[in-house]
């Protein structure tokens, strides 16, 4: 037992070091999800300070970056996850300015300004940092969905992309048209087919039908950006719209959710082919899951996991066409001349206008007859396998979809998502 349990111990601990390995080197080839924090340092006349220290801190994961300003005053620091920040500023004989409540969203480049006052070692000023309106850093159009409206906004399908409808440049295709069906997005006029989807700055297209490869449970997804035009140079490939999505990550704290949608046929409307009287196909649909995040070590390395199963029972109405009873008892009253399987020759009607009596005209239990032996196997597996028409068949017409029938579709789906950061 106690070697079963080190072999286990030794798995997990291999796993973890491998999702780290990753984690690692995912800023290398992920810079499109991160933001930018940048400035300009002076004093309280408007003088440059050069050589200060500027750090950003994470203030959900303790993560720090320090830049120091230049001879204009300026800094830049990259690189930077999105979530809470606080920026704090120090300089040799002026007070250290602390600025709280910076958020960073993904993709974002703000610039933030700090002036300070003279001050000694020891003394410290606080305030809310007060963020700007336009990010004069960059040119890029687009629009940030976050995590309340992810979370929050009701979604039938549970696909993230759909949000990208809250854009002003995005609109659905039209019908007929290579995704009009799958649930595409036409972005500033773009094809559908022409979009980039990135997830934590890997390319995550599917090229065969031109969607997300990986799509992540809204639960775990932190927020993501769409940008309609005028990109960095970083983004590119593809001619259209760029989704960028980013996933949560954990925190010093553990966080975690457990949740549950149901949908039934209690408010759903009747399908237009169900049977006048017959109640409403049965439909259960259950989306469920939970999602845990927090430290692995303290200040350095955190994770967090997901997972997204759902359920579906779905009975829906069909249309088919089967012979008549008329039909399985020999007698095809369809309007057209009836020939002879054997000879070929036209048979004469004999129960009417149009109508043929097989039972009559191929009598005989030879070959080719009604009553052979192939024949009567033939009706009786025709007598076993076709249902009773649920709609009567015109007089002179052959039978069209004259039999409707419900069909249960069962689909079941797990997802699962995990991360590894620093």
């Amino acid at each position: 037992m106690s070697s079963l349990r080190r072999i286990s111990c030794r798995s997990i601990s291999i796993f973890l070091l491998l999702l780290c390995a990753v984690a690692y080197v995912q800023p290398l080839s992920a810079q499109t999800v991160n933001a930018t924090l940048t400035g300009r340092v002076e004093d309280i006349q408007g003088a440059a300070i050069s050589g200060a220290t500027v750090t950003a801190r994470n203030t959900g994961t303790a993560a720090v970056r320090t830049a120091t300003t230049d001879g204009s005053g300026l800094y830049t620091i990259t690189n930077l996850q999105p979530g809470e920040y606080e920026l704090s500023t120090t300089m040799s004989g002026f007070a250290t300015k602390n600025l709280t409540g910076i958020t960073l969203n993904v993709g974002d480049t703000k610039e933030i300004p700090v002036s300070l006052t003279i001050g000694g070692a020891n003394d410290t000023v606080n305030v809310e940092a007060s963020e700007p309106l336009l990010q004069t850093q960059t040119s890029s159009n687009g629009t940030l969905v976050d995590n309340k409206q992810i979370v929050e906004l009701p979604l039938a399908n549970r696909q993230f992309y759909s949000l990208a409808l809250l854009s002003p440049a995005a609109y659905q295709p039209a019908q007929n048209s290579t995704l009009g069906f799958r649930g595409g997005i036409n972005i500033a006029g773009a094809s559908e087919i022409s979009n980039q989807f990135t997830l934590n700055g890997i390319f995550n297209n599917d090229m065969g039908v031109a969607q997300p490869s990986f799509r992540p449970s809204v639960e775990v997804i932190q927020e993501f950006r769409l940008l309609t035009g005028v990109y960095p140079a970083e983004y590119g490939r593809m001619a259209g719209g760029q989704v960028v999505v980013i996933t949560k990550s954990g925190t010093n704290s553990f966080h975690g959710s457990a949740y549950e949608f149901i949908r039934n046929e209690a408010t759903d409307a009747r399908p237009y082919f169900t049977a006048a009287g017959a109640d409403k196909p049965s439909f259960k649909q259950n989306t469920f899951g939970g999602t845990v995040g927090g430290p692995i070590w303290k200040d350095r390395t955190f994770f967090f996991f997901g997972y997204e199963g759902q359920r579906i029972r779905q009975a829906f109405t069909a249309q088919s066409t089967v012979p008549t009873t008329d039909m399985l008892n020999g007698i095809f009253n369809v309007g057209k001349t009836l020939y002879n399987p054997r000879t070929g020759a036209a048979l004469a009607p004999n129960c009417g206008t149009g109508c043929y009596n097989l039972t009559t005209a191929l009598a005989g239990n030879t070959r080719g007859q009604w009553s052979s032996v192939g024949a009567v196997a033939g009706q009786t597996i025709a007598n076993l396998g076709f249902p009773v028409p649920s709609l009567n068949t015109l007089a002179g017409k052959y039978p069209a979809l004259n039999y409707n029938f419900q069909e249960t579709r069962t689909e079941n789906m797990n997802e699962f998502s995990a991360t590894c950061r620093p």
